[in-house]
């Protein structure tokens, strides 16, 4: 048995289907038992590549052809369209006002003049002449020119001097401030209470909004804390501390100190101490009600009321008589 080189075939490899080369056209041949395969060049196709789509060339205005087994495309130059490139997308021109046209993906785009807008340039956009117009996903936007906002629908003088952004809301004047500064009188003016405070003007006078923990000193919020019980603030420099009802301050924070509602709590070297009401006395850290009469003094000991009476005086049913 032989076994055959190339595209020889045959009981003696006597026989070749690709000699002569049945293909034309530069196509080239395979052999195979039954007959040959031809691969074509370029655009010819065919048993033996003897058909071609693309000649003569089919696509019209300059238009590349490109063939296929079961026909040709044609990519189309500039703004021609259609199966053979023979229509032009932008004859007659779809854009409107001196707009030019060029074909774009599976359409057209309209380059418009002025201030037209719009697919065709068929909106007019204006915004005044102290801005520019233009469409935004169907919207209009109006980019004004510094020292201008838009309000209905034209760039408009607004101006908050050079430390804040001007905006109409509902027709009213808007300033939005730097930081370290506020509006007063339609302009932003300087206006600083440090880092942890919001400064505005009150009748012409600064005010200064500290955060929590901080006071005002010297028109800057300066650290000043008593706790979450009390608030705190300066007098003559001096932290003071304002405690809550049953609270006193000890140590410069506002730590709990109640002696009922008959008294006045406050520390004294770390200690509780309550300053009663008259006709109350101390007894179990509260102020409780202990009368002697207006000749003696009233306490507690070991929870019995004792009398001190004044000199002539002596206790009877616990009055100083």
């Amino acid at each position: 048995m032989c076994t055959c080189n190339g595209n020889w075939i045959g009981r003696t490899c006597e026989e070749n289907n690709c000699r002569p080369n049945p293909c034309k056209n530069d196509g080239t041949c395979e052999e195979y038992e039954d007959g040959f395969m031809c691969t074509c060049n370029g655009n010819w196709i065919g048993r033996t590549c003897e058909e071609n789509n693309c000649r003569p060339n089919p696509c019209k205005n300059d238009g590349t052809c490109e063939e296929y087994e079961d026909g040709f495309m044609c990519t189309c130059n500039g703004n021609w369209i259609g199966r053979t490139c023979e229509e032009n997308i932008c004859e007659p021109n779809p854009c409107k006002n001196d707009g030019t046209c060029e074909k774009y993906a599976d359409g057209f785009k309209c380059t418009c003049n002025g201030n037209w807008i719009g697919r065709t340039c068929e909106k007019k956009c204006d915004c005044g002449s102290n801005g520019i117009c233009s469409f935004n996903e169907g919207y209009k936007v109006c980019l004004c020119d510094r020292g201008f906002s838009e309000k209905d629908g034209k760039c408009r003088e607004c101006y908050c001097g050079p430390h804040g952004k001007c905006s109409f809301d509902d027709y009213n004047k808007v300033c939005s401030c730097d930081r370290g500064f506020s509006e007063i009188d339609g302009i932003c003016k300087e206006c600083y209470c440090g880092p942890h405070g919001k400064c505005s003007f009150d009748d012409y006078n600064k005010v200064c909004s500290c955060d929590r923990g901080f006071s005002e000193i010297d028109g800057i919020c300066k650290e000043c804390y008593c706790g979450p019980h009390g608030k705190c603030s300066f007098a003559d420099y001096n932290k003071v501390c304002s405690c809550d009802r049953g609270f006193s301050e000890i140590d410069g924070i506002c730590k709990e100190c109640d002696c009922g509602s008959n008294g006045i709590c406050s520390f004294n070297e770390g200690y509780k101490v309550c300053l009663c009401d008259r006709g109350f006395s101390e007894k179990d850290g509260k102020c409780r009600e202990c009368y002697c009469g207006p000749h003696g003094k009233c306490s507690f000991d070991d929870y019995n009321k004792v009398c001190s009476c004044d000199r002539g005086f002596s206790e009877i049913d616990g009055i100083c008589k």
